[in-house]
């Protein structure tokens, strides 16, 4: 879905000459925007204003793993998620996500799963009775004392960027 030829002329962050992939499966779509940000976001929703695309996906992995930069509120207006993947690491350097981007997802109902706390998270495309796809967090699976959900949310760093 993007970059598209006319990105590469325009002087750009090389996140924003990110890959992004829409993947369709009988039971869902998933979104992967890689770590574009507004600029390239921007592109997308003309495009998608445009007919070029279709953004609406039932799960988005949040771009640029939710740094300040990315998931304005269009993008995820126009997305329309069902369900966030936020790929991010245990105490990050970079503090990601920033907490206006959080409380975009929150402000919009969109429920989402970190791989910080949940560690390796896996969708399955058969839809449950809700219509969302069955999701498997590798923590469930190998649970340990110290990873309690109780604690999971004590030790969420704050986010400066």
């Amino acid at each position: 879905m993007h970059p598209h030829k006319a990105a590469y002329n325009k002087a750009r962050k090389t996140n924003d000459l990110g890959c992004v992939l829409k993947i369709s499966a009988p039971g869902g779509t998933l979104l992967l925007p890689a770590d574009i940000e507004r600029l390239a976001e921007a592109d997308l929703l003309a495009a998608h204003a445009a007919g070029e695309v279709e953004l609406r996906a039932g799960v988005l992995v949040m771009p640029h793993h939710g740094s300040k930069t990315s998931s304005s509120e269009a993008f995820i207006d126009a997305v329309e998620p069902r369900l966030a993947l936020l790929p991010v690491g245990y105490r990050n350097r970079f503090r990601h996500p920033h907490p206006d981007v959080s409380a975009r997802y929150e402000a919009r109902g969109v429920p989402v799963l970190r791989t910080d706390w949940e560690g390796a998270i896996t969708l399955r495309f058969a839809v449950d009775a809700r219509g969302m796809p069955d999701i498997t967090r590798h923590r469930d699976l190998r649970r340990r004392y110290w990873t309690s959900q109780v604690e999971r949310a004590a030790e969420a760093p704050s986010s400066k960027e």
